[in-house]
């Protein structure tokens, strides 16, 4: 099943799934200006953008966001973003189950 966008597909650098199933979380590279934190929602076959969120001051040639941890039992994910594998922003989200 394919729901999320086929240009950003091939360039996933980390993914963890919801403790239901329903959803699947994906970093990706910032390839074709996509680099960011999808939330997939399979249920419904939809995805959005999770982070880094429009206002973030982040550069522009930032090079990939990665999952870092997920902790199960409070929904929290650390996720990073690196440019020249140098971390340049973290965060802790909280995540649907």
């Amino acid at each position: 099943m394919r729901v999320w966008d086929s240009k950003w597909a091939t360039d996933v650098t980390s993914f963890a799934w919801s403790p239901s199933g329903k959803y699947l979380y994906v970093a990706t590279r910032s390839i074709y200006n996509q680099g960011a934190l999808f939330e997939l929602d399979l249920v419904k076959k939809t995805y959005k953008k999770i982070f880094p969120s429009q206002n973030q001051d982040i550069p522009d040639d930032y090079f990939f966001t990665k999952i870092e941890s997920y902790d199960i039992k409070s929904n929290e994910m650390k996720v990073d973003i690196y440019s020249d594998d140098k971390r340049i922003a973290s965060s802790i989200l909280q995540v649907k189950k």
